[in-house]
């Protein structure tokens, strides 16, 4: 079971990033895939999360997020992949 603290991180960082690397109006982000691994529990301070896109096609959309605690030990990582379904008039 993770640890309460840093879960409800992740997919809030992922989206963040999404809605920042998709235009909503043209195309829609659907999962394709999703690894999440949980490496340690923190030790001190609050975590932090910080998502990247990996890889940006016409089609597909990779990504990852990377949960530290204040040490900058990394205590979760994940990645994910996107397809980029285009949105019909």
């Amino acid at each position: 079971m993770p640890w309460a603290s840093d879960w409800w991180l992740i997919p809030w960082a992922q989206l963040s990033l999404l809605v920042e690397s998709v235009d909503n109006d043209k195309e829609w982000p659907v999962t394709t895939d999703m690894h999440v691994r949980y490496y340690q529990q923190p030790r001190s301070g609050p975590p932090m999360a910080k998502a990247t896109v990996v890889h940006r096609g016409r089609r597909l959309l990779s990504t990852e997020c990377a949960v530290r605690d204040a040490e900058q030990r990394i205590l979760t990582r994940t990645t994910a992949t996107y397809m980029l379904v285009p949105i019909r008039g």
